[in-house]
């Protein structure tokens, strides 16, 4: 295991006898991470999203693998937590097609096509705002950005 920055992490598991066995393991990790953990007089619980890349069914460059599997880990974040999902080339595709969608999202948002509210959540013990919930997206629409919207439905 070794930490790659902020709160991601790399596991290699060697040994291990195919797809069956390595999501064995991962249900086991996931497990392991996910039991509470009592400090003073809370209580934790941890939970964690994971991207699985094989080799060498996947790839057999392990910069590749690892990108494979940060991309698959996402995905499995977004499908909830504590979750693992194996890296597919059905995946990489959709990942692909979404790319173009991301980069004029993020050049309507500099161009101030679309804006984003936020609405402040409080701590009520502190008085203090301790996240922002996007709660509008107001947006105006060219041309381009509406063939872009459209062309994934």
């Amino acid at each position: 295991m070794a930490r790659i920055g902020g709160d991601e992490f790399v596991v290699v598991l060697v040994g291990q006898a195919g797809a069956h066995e390595v999501g064995n393991t991962i249900q086991r990790l996931l497990r392991a991470i996910s039991e509470p953990i009592a400090f003073d007089d809370f209580s934790f619980t941890l939970s964690a999203s994971v991207g699985i890349s094989l080799y060498p069914d996947d790839n057999d460059d392990p910069d590749i693998l690892l990108r494979n599997a940060d991309q698959t880990m996402y995905l499995a974040k977004r499908s909830g937590r504590n979750q693992f999902m194996f890296y597919s080339q059905e995946l990489q595709e959709k990942a692909e097609q979404r790319g173009p969608m991301v980069h004029e999202l993020r050049k309507a948002l500099e161009h101030g096509d679309i804006t984003v509210h936020y609405q402040p959540i409080v701590n009520l013990a502190t008085g203090r705002i301790w996240k922002l919930k996007p709660l509008r997206v107001g947006y105006t629409m060219n041309a381009a950005l509406c063939r872009l919207l459209n062309s994934f439905r």
